[in-house]
């Protein structure tokens, strides 16, 4: 696996769960994984308004059954946004 740290930009990661210990233990082993760029939302709408206020995040992690959305409903509107981003 290729060191993150060696990449020219550091990658960009929205974590989005409804349990706020999932959400803190992800975003630590980001970290120590050399991911410097962390977002967190408690649901589906939450990460949504992060998706659009940050530049195009490199992954996103869900919890598929987080309400009011299920992760399923909540990548259409992602993918659709960043396919017709330029």
């Amino acid at each position: 696996m290729p060191d993150l740290l060696e990449n020219e930009r550091p990658y960009a990661a929205l974590v989005i769960d409804d349990n706020e210990i999932v959400r803190d233990v992800l975003s630590e082993m980001l970290i120590l994984e050399g991911v410097f760029k962390i977002s967190e939302a408690d649901n589906g709408e939450g990460g949504l308004k992060v998706v659009k206020s940050i530049a195009k995040p490199d992954i996103i992690f869900c919890d598929l059954p987080t309400s009011p959305r299920t992760g399923s409903r909540r990548s259409n509107p992602s993918r659709a946004r960043f396919m017709t981003s330029s």
